[in-house]
């Protein structure tokens, strides 16, 4: 063979060899995982859980979103599914995360702690599907599904300590509500506010806000003092007719926010009963 016919078949052979590599590199696909499951805040009528896929772009063009699928289950109950249309790009050779907000019901939420009992932890199984657009398809999809396990915040808890009264004035009382709040989880809990509501004896005493911003321990409890002045002279009088009573009807509602390692956290507050006011707080009421 000539030196020109050696030249042409070396040309076509880097030529072939480029092009198989080219069109083998076109159908490389793009890799990603469930790198995390979160809770992201819980109230007392849902909970959130967040998903947090990674997506790896190994191609030298953009890699665009275009939606995802979603379900998730809580010890074996279905509590989230879903499709969401989203458009994000991601850039070539890089790796971007998507976060995925799940939304669980109330009812969800208690189905789950009957069946963890008192555990800390509940098992959970997530899955989602991301569609993507490759350089050779319009809808590609990728699978991913992660097994875990994940925290089980709990509510924290009231109990009402006991009522002080006492007057300040001859125009003004004080009374006094000590509000114990009980943390019933494995992790620290630190109140931010707390809006609340009292009623005595049928009579709206005050509604109110207080910051008492104390941190609570895990598997602990704090005090907290509700001092509510009053001045309308009805209210007072009714006041004074409960305390001298043998007992009195109580009812003290609002909602309580704190802040934890998974987010913020609202809980309602609701305790009612029958208060026996105590033998000096008597006295003191009739000086």
């Amino acid at each position: 063979m000539n030196r020109p016919g050696i030249l042409l078949v070396l040309l076509v052979l880097v030529i072939a060899t480029n092009g198989c590599l080219a069109i083998e590199s076109l159908f490389d696909r793009p890799s990603g995982d469930i790198v995390g499951v979160t809770v992201r805040d819980i109230t007392f009528d849902r909970a959130t859980v967040e998903l947090t896929v990674a997506i790896e772009n190994i191609y030298s063009v953009i890699l665009p979103v275009t939606g995802y699928d979603y379900t998730l289950q809580v010890e074996g109950i279905p509590v989230a599914a879903g499709a969401v249309e989203v458009y994000v790009q991601i850039p070539p050779g890089e790796t971007a995360s998507l976060k995925v907000p799940l939304q669980l019901r109330y009812d969800d939420v208690r189905a789950i702690l009957q069946r963890v009992g008192n555990a800390a932890q509940a098992h959970y199984r997530a899955q989602a599907r991301l569609y993507v657009i490759t350089p050779i398809t319009d809808r590609y999809p990728m699978d991913f599904e992660r097994l875990g396990k994940l925290p089980v915040p709990r509510m924290p808890r009231f109990k009402l300590l006991g009522i002080g009264f006492n007057r300040e004035t001859p125009m003004s009382s004080r009374v006094t509500l000590r509000l114990r709040v009980i943390n019933p989880n494995t992790f620290k809990m630190n109140i931010q506010q707390l809006d609340y509501a009292v009623v005595i004896e049928g009579q709206n005493l005050a509604t109110g806000k207080v910051l008492p911003d104390p941190s609570i321990e895990p598997d602990a409890d704090t005090v907290v003092e509700l001092q509510i002045d009053v001045q309308a002279e009805d209210v007072r009088r009714a006041l004074l007719a409960a305390l001298r009573a043998e007992n009195f009807s109580y009812a003290v509602t609002g909602t309580l926010i704190t802040d934890t390692e998974y987010g913020p956290m609202e809980t309602a507050l609701a305790i009612e009963g029958t208060w026996r006011p105590q033998e000096e707080i008597r006295k003191e009421d009739a000086r």
